[in-house]
Order: C-alpha cells, then sequence, then structure tokens
C-alpha cells in the first residue's frame, strides 16, 4: 500500500481523494473515484489488470494537463473508457443505468470520431460483443 501513499501525495492539493477509501478500492481490485477541486470533475481510476487490452489501452493512453499549474494524468482514449465501462457494466450483472448512460453519452458525444474496428476487436476479445453493439445502437451509431 505504500504506492497508495505516494498517489495520495500527488493528488491530495488538486484532487479530493480518500486514502482509505483509495486502499479499499486497490485491495479489492475496484475502480475509484477523485474530485478535480477546481471544476468538481470526477475522474475514475482503474486498476491495471495484467491482460492484452490492459497493455494496448495504457499504449494508447494520452497525456493531458487538465487546467494550467495541475499535474499532468494519463487519459484512457474514448474507446478505451467505453470498453472499461461496458466491462464495469457486464460484472455489474447488467443493471446499472447510470454505466449505462456513461457509455451512451460517451459514444454520443465522441460519435464518428470512434474507432470502431477498434471498439469491435476489443468488445470481441473481452467478451462484450453483443453489449458493444447495443450501445452503438441506442446511442444512434449502427
Amino acid at each position: 500500500m505504500h504506492h497508495v501513499r505516494l498517489l495520495v501525495n500527488m493528488l491530495q492539493n488538486d484532487y479530493y481523494v480518500d486514502e482509505q477509501g483509495l486502499k479499499d478500492a486497490v485491495r479489492r481490485g475496484l475502480p475509484y473515484n477523485v474530485i478535480f477541486l477546481n471544476t468538481m470533475m470526477k475522474i475514475d481510476l482503474m486498476p491495471l489488470k495484467r491482460r492484452p487490452f490492459t497493455r494496448e489501452e495504457e499504449r494508447r493512453a494520452q497525456t493531458q494537463i487538465l487546467e494550467s499549474g495541475t499535474r499532468a494524468l494519463r487519459i484512457a482514449t474514448a474507446e478505451d473508457a467505453v470498453l472499461t465501462k461496458l466491462e464495469w457494466f457486464q460484472m455489474g450483472g447488467r443493471s446499472s443505468s447510470r454505466q449505462w448512460n456513461d457509455i451512451l453519452g460517451m459514444l454520443k458525444q465522441q460519435g464518428t470520431y470512434l474507432d470502431l474496428p477498434y471498439l469491435t476487436h476489443w468488445a470481441d476479445s473481452l467478451g462484450i460483443k453483443d453489449l458493444l453493439e447495443k450501445a452503438l445502437h441506442d446511442a444512434g451509431l449502427q
């Protein structure tokens, strides 16, 4: 848990982060939310898994600065965020309307900018192709 303390130290000036909550999420392998204090934007921190998709997701992540004077963060691409949300939705029994609405919102916002072959390839590999197809349909992209 030494890494959690380091992360909290790095984030605590610009983000609301609860160290104990983050430790619990890391122990359980679950995502954790921090809040960017300047804008109150919620940011999902996701534990990395040891698998090909995660390695590709990390390779494609983009370094961004949310606001001048703050630390740069590695941000997942829209495609990878959609795939991860679809996995969470599936793990949650396919019942969370909040997750589903997040997915549809991301798809609608990105629209034609999405790399559909990439999404389809990884959705098939991750066993969520049916969910991706439904999401694309519900978002009006198919």
